[in-house]
């Protein structure tokens, strides 16, 4: 390059990227509000700390009473039928009888509720909500959903900057390493706590119900994200080394 003129890529009228980079980073910024306003109602839900209700609307966090509901997907046990289901509903008798049945057990009782209330809707894959749960499965409830949330929202977040990076012409740098590492660990944290530590939530509140014996409880584990985290971690590692091999050109000039 000759002395006095400017790189096309790095000149002042095109520092910041071509139009659509910029574009897609700030469309990249705003898909990541919507998952922090999920993991912040969520936090603050009836099932977490309380300061949010079901009963309200907030428009805010663009949330939907079924946000609030502490349910899960379980399928009914091979030996019962769509008839033999009524059966179940009928035996089972209301929630409100049931609670009423729970409450006067917990007084009666120093070691307090043995089981979760369970109420079902839907054949063969039911949907089984979860009344009167302990604190901690409210809070691994929210968690495995919160946490992953935010993690997309801050993978979203640096996806963004990266685009931002490469659009200013300078992408191989320290700082798009560590946000390339810390994607890849989200992307890890995401999966972890919102796959894994999910089924296992589900399968603790199903085992723990009232409605356990009538209903499989199957895991349901993937491993999709794992790929995606390694496809990641070589990226990483690829853009690591074009960063240690500037470094090494730069000082031989």
């Amino acid at each position: 390059m000759r002395v006095g003129t400017s790189s096309p890529v790095t000149s002042p009228g095109t520092r910041h990227g071509p139009g659509w980079m910029t574009a897609l980073s700030w469309l990249l910024r705003l898909s990541a509000v919507p998952l922090l306003l999920t993991a912040i109602a969520l936090t603050l839900g009836p099932n977490g700390l309380g300061l949010l209700s079901a009963d309200q609307t907030h428009w805010w966090a663009g949330t939907r009473d079924a946000i609030f509901i502490m349910s899960e997907q379980a399928q009914v046990a091979p030996r019962l039928g769509e008839p033999v289901m009524d059966q179940l509903g009928n035996r089972v008798g209301s929630v409100e009888s049931r609670s009423d049945e729970m409450v006067r057990a917990y007084e009666a009782s120093p070691t307090g509720m043995s089981s979760v209330l369970a109420e079902f809707n839907g054949y063969p894959q039911i949907e089984v909500s979860f009344w009167g749960p302990s604190l901690g499965q409210r809070w691994a409830w929210v968690t495995v959903r919160a946490l992953p949330a935010l993690a997309g929202a801050l993978g979203l977040w640096i996806l963004a900057a990266l685009v931002r990076s490469a659009g200013a012409g300078d992408p191989f740098t320290r700082r798009n390493v560590r946000r390339l590492t810390q994607l890849t660990a989200l992307v890890l944290v995401a999966g972890i706590v919102g796959d894994w530590g999910r089924e296992a939530v589900r399968l603790w509140l199903l085992e723990t119900s009232d409605l356990a014996g009538d209903l499989v409880a199957d895991a349901r584990f993937s491993w999709w994200w794992l790929g995606v985290a390694a496809v990641l971690g070589v990226i990483t590692a690829v853009w690591r080394r074009g960063v240690a091999m500037r470094a090494d050109l730069e000082g031989l000039v």
